[in-house]
């Protein structure tokens, strides 16, 4: 053997070769052994990102999906919350005040007219309630149907967040060298 240096990359790997200084054949070593070698490439790119090269290492990309995880993680962590507090209490969604009275003015006039004239004399003589908050139900459920769009946007964004932050951990992880 004539102790040629012979300049050989990634691709040709495993492969054998003819000798450019002797002729003779010799076989590549294979990639692990080849990572281990020293590299013939400029100094100006050692320790920089060579172009082509994934920015799965840099710092900035790696803040970029921690801060990924953590907004995801969160909007979903309310959103769920939200939903949770929503599917325990104890209403009944869709049912709105106008719907409510126009039930009882329904059956109302459904009732014979004996019955009618009995919660009229009933009313006149008790009265009516003087409140002017509306009914405990009603409360709740605007309470509820005022943070529905935030629990539903929460989780679809949370949602979002969480498969970019997959996507591109995947994606760098599928390209880095191994």
């Amino acid at each position: 053997m004539c102790q040629a240096s012979i300049s050989v990359g990634v691709a040709q790997a495993g492969s054998s070769m003819p000798c450019p200084k002797c002729g003779k054949v010799v076989d590549v070593p294979g990639t692990r052994q080849l990572r281990l070698l020293p590299s013939d490439s400029p100094p100006n790119l050692v320790g920089k990102q060579q172009r082509g090269t994934p920015a799965g290492n840099s710092l900035g990309f790696r803040l970029l999906l921690a801060s990924l995880l953590l907004l995801g993680s969160l909007c979903l962590s309310y959103g769920c919350w939200l939903a949770y507090e929503r599917w325990r209490s104890p209403i009944v969604f869709g049912h709105t005040e106008e719907e409510f009275f126009q039930g009882l003015y329904d059956e109302s006039m459904a009732e014979p007219i004996a019955m009618s004239w009995e919660h009229w004399n009933y009313m006149v003589d008790v009265g009516l309630p003087e409140e002017s908050e509306p009914l405990p139900y009603f409360q709740f459920s605007r309470y509820y149907e005022e943070r529905k769009p935030w629990m539903v946007g929460s989780l679809a964004s949370g949602g979002l967040l969480i498969a970019t932050f997959l996507g591109l951990s995947f994606s760098t992880a599928r390209r880095r060298p191994r």
